[in-house]
């Protein structure tokens, strides 16, 4: 079992060009660089940064959805100004099976891009957040960076690799031929257990991964199996409530990821079937 020590790995990020931050941290810990990437502006006004993390070798860090353990980045926006709605784009993760856990995540880097969205799209846009995130290896590191940067309406800089992030991106379940998708719902005791039916346009092999997300902060979900025959997939994972407020279900909100041979397609929402 791995597990967490401390104390938070400060990094200080800051300046309008992309640049590495000096690193303060215990030179053990697998951590290289964290960076912020000023990418480009789109073509509605909104903006295209990153965030890039580096580690050292055998190191790795964790997707939106870590798996069995591990923390995803979390970011606080708190101070930034001229910024009204943030978007990330995370990269096709690789699916990690060690001492019997499941874990999705990044060795080497995670390059994050984010597209962020100004309200007023001519002036510039300043930048103040702290991302929290763990790094893994026989142990895991709680790591944090605080981000301060003033990101120009007009420059255009980083590009090469937010884009090849942006390229790795899961399909959307069109692209990938997936059909048919919908979940049943049955209720157990703190919670509740869903099956998810699809086709797919080629059969999956012995170690595809579903996995399910739903936004609730009083919700966890357990691993799921993922079976198939021929076209024919399944998924079962089990929804549990912490919250005293019963659950609803909001289909609409439900989000299922398919990982398989190194590629991940993206299904959102998942009707009644």
């Amino acid at each position: 079992m791995k597990h967490f020590l401390g104390p938070l790995l400060a990094l200080a990020l800051s300046g309008t060009t992309p640049a590495t931050a000096e690193v303060v941290h215990d030179a053990a810990s697998g951590l290289k660089s964290v960076e912020f990437l000023d990418g480009w502006r789109l073509p509605d006004g909104r903006r295209m940064a990153a965030a890039r993390i580096r580690l050292e070798d055998g190191w790795k860090t964790y997707w939106r959805a870590p798996g069995s353990i591990g923390i995803p980045a979390q970011f606080d926006w708190t101070g930034s100004k001229n910024l009204s709605e943030v978007r990330f784009h995370w990269p096709t993760p690789t699916v990690y099976r060690e001492d019997g856990l499941v874990t999705i995540g990044y060795k080497h880097e995670l390059v994050l891009p984010i597209e962020l969205t100004a309200q007023d799209t001519g002036q510039p846009m300043t930048i103040k957040t702290t991302v929290e995130f763990a790094i893994c290896r026989d142990v895991c590191l709680p790591a944090s960076a605080e981000i301060d940067t003033v990101l120009m309406p007009d420059a255009e800089l980083e590009k090469a690799a937010i884009s090849a992030a942006l390229d790795t991106a899961p399909v959307t379940a069109e692209q990938a031929g997936i059909r048919q998708v919908s979940c049943s719902i049955a209720p157990v005791d703190d919670g509740f257990e869903i099956t998810a039916h699809f086709t797919t346009s080629r059969s999956l092999s012995a170690s595809a991964l579903t996995v399910f997300e739903y936004p609730h902060s009083d919700v966890w979900i357990s691993e799921s199996k993922t079976a198939h025959s021929g076209n024919q997939a399944t998924a079962i994972a089990t929804f549990h409530s912490y919250s005293e407020v019963p659950l609803v279900l909001d289909r609409g909100r439900m989000r299922l990821t398919v990982m398989d041979r190194g590629q991940a397609v993206d299904i959102q929402g998942c009707p009644a079937t």
